[in-house]
């Protein structure tokens, strides 16, 4: 059972990872654009790191390795997609939008591989999207019409391409060795938090929070210590235990989310700046349970 813990883990520390990120994006950095370029940095070095220190499997074959590098994009993409989103809506809101990924998983098994659901499924998929959509109401604009739209619609395309990475990491990870697997992830992961980014505004971006110890420090950790450890977890309980089995733990960092920005959201230690309204809570925790029960309801029947 130590891909149970290691999925709870791995939920809890995203859940981290994702407060983090939000606090950072608020206070110590200038744009989201330097800020990719910095992750596209820690993950490149731990790509390359891994993929030099951990040797290749021998056997494996060019379309598993061509798996891993999909699951790489996607994921890349999806995370990038999530970082713009985090940066303008509420992280708990964000969040819970973009755990909307099973009803894509669910999709992606009718077109590719010619699955077939119950009608179970079909009311599980209905309740997570619409807990998924939920969570947005009453989500307060932080730009004028377009700009509040874009980024609720970023949350979705997210959630769209996390669930094509995760489909996409289990298929190489059932031939290719975890730590190869690994490292071409996070080698084009980084590739497309990187190349985006290299504009002039974006390297302007960088040499400010290069200049700020503060931003550095938060980003090293987040990023480049807990973000890794995260990662790691979640492709070795991948690696060890059934895909929708992990898929619905995973679904728990839903709720670590909303525990720690609300805990970080008190007229005390008010940090994230959500509101801690009885309405707010209410809704967003009506969602939550949506869709993690439309979640588990959709993996496990």
């Amino acid at each position: 059972m130590g891909w149970v813990l290691t999925s709870l883990a791995s939920s809890f520390i995203v859940a981290a990872v994702f407060v983090f990120a939000k606090r950072i994006l608020m206070v110590h950095v200038p744009g989201v654009s330097g800020y990719r370029v910095l992750i596209g940095v820690i993950w490149v070095t731990i790509g390359a790191w891994v993929l030099l220190a951990m040797p290749w499997q021998s056997g494996t074959s060019d379309i598993a390795a061509a798996w891993a590098i999909v699951a790489g994009l996607c994921s890349g993409v999806s995370l990038s997609f999530l970082v713009t989103a985090v940066s303008k809506l509420e992280v708990s809101r964000a969040v819970a939008g973009f755990h909307t990924y099973p009803v894509f998983v669910a999709i992606m098994a009718i077109i590719f591989l010619g699955e077939h659901l119950s009608v179970l499924h079909w009311i599980a998929i209905v309740l997570v999207a619409v807990g998924g959509g939920l969570v947005m109401v009453g989500q307060k604009r932080v730009a004028v019409g377009s700009g509040n739209r874009m980024a609720i619609t970023y949350v979705f395309l997210a959630s769209a391409g996390i669930a094509l990475g995760m489909l996409t990491s289990k298929v190489a990870l059932n031939e290719m060795d975890f730590w190869n697997v690994h490292g071409l992830r996070s080698v084009f992961i980084a590739a497309v938090f990187l190349l985006p980014g290299l504009t002039p505004q974006g390297l302007r971006q960088v040499k400010v929070i290069l200049g700020n110890r503060t931003a550095v420090l938060l980003i090293l950790l987040a990023e480049g210590m807990i973000a890794p450890v995260a990662i790691t977890c979640m492709l070795f309980a991948l690696s060890l235990g059934p895909a929708a089995l992990v898929t619905t733990l995973l679904s728990t960092q839903l709720v670590f989310v909303l525990l720690i920005s609300a805990s970080l959201s008190t007229r005390y230690w008010n940090v994230i700046e959500e509101p801690l309204t009885r309405e707010a809570l209410g809704l967003k925790s009506m969602s939550i349970a949506m869709v993690v029960g439309g979640t588990a309801v959709l993996t496990l029947a």
